[in-house]
């Protein structure tokens, strides 16, 4: 009998327990959990720069940082478009203008964009010989059906290849 007891002892315990791990909020929706991972804010990464490689090609290499209502950086979906251009101090484009896009709709694409590292999607894009403006400015834009369009702006540093150096090193005394 001492048995018996101790087992419905035991199982009172654990019924109390169980019912103390209960919640006692509302149920929340999947879709509003969904909801606040949604990118709310677009925003050109400072790594952004454009590359002018040793053959006077350039690469305008474009890092597009996403983030949620918490400010945490996600990856998102819609259409990114981006515009590299000179742009005077009031940011109008006062020569020709540059655009490309990416898909981040298709599975393959986002994924291929995206860096794990810095969190950013790299979209870049090859520029011909001497075309590079002194002031560059690289605008990001998301279009996402139903939803007002995420869009920043940057000026971009540009990098220099060095050129190769044919003198032997200095003798040392």
């Amino acid at each position: 009998m001492n048995r018996q007891v101790w087992s419905v002892a035991g199982l009172v315990l654990c019924l109390c327990i169980a019912q103390g791990c209960g919640s006692t909020g509302a149920p929340v929706a999947t879709s509003d959990v969904a909801h606040r991972f949604v990118p709310v804010k677009l925003s050109i990464h400072p790594i952004s720069h454009v590359q002018i490689r040793q053959d006077g090609t350039a690469v305008v290499e474009a890092a597009v940082r996403l983030d949620d209502a918490d400010g945490f950086p996600v990856r998102g979906t819609g259409q990114l478009e981006l515009e590299f251009h000179q742009g005077d101090r009031h940011g109008e484009a006062i020569m020709s203008r540059f655009e490309w896009s990416s898909d981040l709709d298709i599975a393959a694409i986002n994924a291929e964009r995206f860096d794990s590292t810095t969190r950013t999607y790299v979209v870049p894009l090859m520029l011909e010989r001497g075309i590079v403006p002194r002031s560059p400015q690289l605008t990001a834009t998301l279009y996402r059906p139903g939803v007002p369009p995420l869009r920043d702006s940057l000026e971009l540093s540009v990098l220099r290849a060095t050129p190769p150096t044919d003198q032997a090193d200095p003798p040392t005394p």
